[in-house]
C-alpha cells in the first residue's frame, strides 16, 4: 500500500517536474478584470424561500417563549422575618474578642466560632 502510494506521488511530481510552464493568453487579464467588475456590481438576490424561512424561525421563536412561559412554575413567597435591632458588640476581658451575635439563634453546635463572631488578635500578639 505505502509501494503504491510513494509510487504514485514521484510519477505525479516527475510529470510536474517535465511539463513546460502554462501562460495565459494575451487578453486574458483585461477579461478577468472586466468580468470581476460585473460581478461586484452585481447585487445578490435571496432565496425566493428566505421570506419564508424567515418567518417560520420568528413564529417558533414565539411559540418556544410562550410555551416556556405557560410551563413555568410558580414561586411561593416565603414570609419575611420580624424586624431585630441590630446587637450591640459584647466585649470580654481575656483576649481581645468581639462577638455579634443574631438574637434569634439558640443553639449552635459543632462550630467553637458561630456564624458572625469575629476574633480579633492584636499586631503586638503576633510578633
Amino acid at each position: 500500500m505505502c509501494r503504491r502510494y510513494d509510487a504514485t506521488i514521484r510519477e505525479a511530481v516527475q510529470a510536474l517536474h517535465a511539463a513546460s510552464p502554462i501562460a495565459p493568453s494575451p487578453g486574458f487579464r483585461q477579461r478577468l478584470d472586466a468580468r470581476l467588475a460585473v460581478e461586484r456590481r452585481r447585487v445578490p438576490r435571496p432565496p425566493a424561500h428566505a421570506g419564508v424561512s424567515a418567518t417560520i424561525l420568528v413564529l417558533a421563536a414565539f411559540a418556544l417563549f410562550f410555551f416556556e412561559l405557560a410551563q413555568r412554575p410558580r414561586i411561593a413567597r416565603a414570609p419575611l422575618l420580624p424586624p431585630v435591632a441590630f446587637p450591640n458588640p459584647v466585649a470580654s476581658a481575656g483576649l481581645p474578642f468581639v462577638s455579634f451575635q443574631d438574637p434569634r439563634a439558640r443553639v449552635v453546635s459543632g462550630n467553637p466560632y458561630p456564624y458572625g463572631t469575629t476574633l480579633f488578635t492584636p499586631a503586638s500578639a503576633s510578633r
